[in-house]
């Protein structure tokens, strides 16, 4: 039996080993297994694969195991929209992976409201309260035309008609105040 209490050298070891048994990784300080996977004998490799990063710090004897995917923001996972209630398309435009862009045309608006997270669709035509936005006709309305036109069909006045200007009545104007061309009938007297 050999008891040192320093540092051994020597050149050569004669002996068959049967009374260094019993020793554990343990009593020396050597990992022995990580999550189940053990190699009694030797080395366990560590190996970086996808995020995983392993970075090892020999000066303070330890190892660091981090990872990257979390502050990924390229989709790493290709969710689509639909899976996260987004909007995929809108009356069957759609943008696999993009935006859609909203384009406010005519009287249409478009707000974004960032704070909120919403968007704001509203219309400025209502308010119009002058003019004719449309370019209604008289007759697409059953209106008298205010300037020129013709009437067809029963007209009905109820009230004063104010004329400044000639009235013809079947009959093409004229110098006259009053051409009528046919029969006139008066159930009334004139004065």
């Amino acid at each position: 039996m050999l008891n040192v209490g320093g540092i051994v050298s020597a050149t050569q070891f004669t002996g068959d080993g049967s009374e260094l048994t019993g020793i554990t990784a343990e009593q020396v300080g050597a990992l022995v297994s990580v999550d189940g996977l053990s190699n009694p004998g030797g080395d366990i490799d560590l190996v970086q694969d996808g995020a995983i990063t392993i970075t090892s710090d020999n000066t303070n004897n330890q190892i660091t195991i981090g990872e990257t995917h979390s502050s990924r923001t390229n989709n790493p996972h290709q969710v689509t929209a639909q899976q996260v209630g987004a909007i995929a398309s809108i009356n069957d435009v759609s943008s696999a992976g993009g935006d859609i862009d909203l384009i406010p045309r005519n009287a249409i608006t478009i707000e974004p409201d960032n704070q909120q997270n919403q968007i704001i669709i509203g219309e400025t035509h209502s308010s119009i309260q002058e003019g004719n936005p449309h370019q209604v006709t008289a007759q697409q309305v059953g209106a008298v035309a205010v300037e020129g036109g013709t009437i067809e069909g029963l007209l009905t006045l109820q009230g004063n008609l104010i004329v400044n200007g000639n009235v013809a009545i079947g009959t093409q104007p004229s110098e006259d105040k009053l051409l009528v061309n046919g029969t006139v009938r008066i159930e009334e007297d004139l004065w």
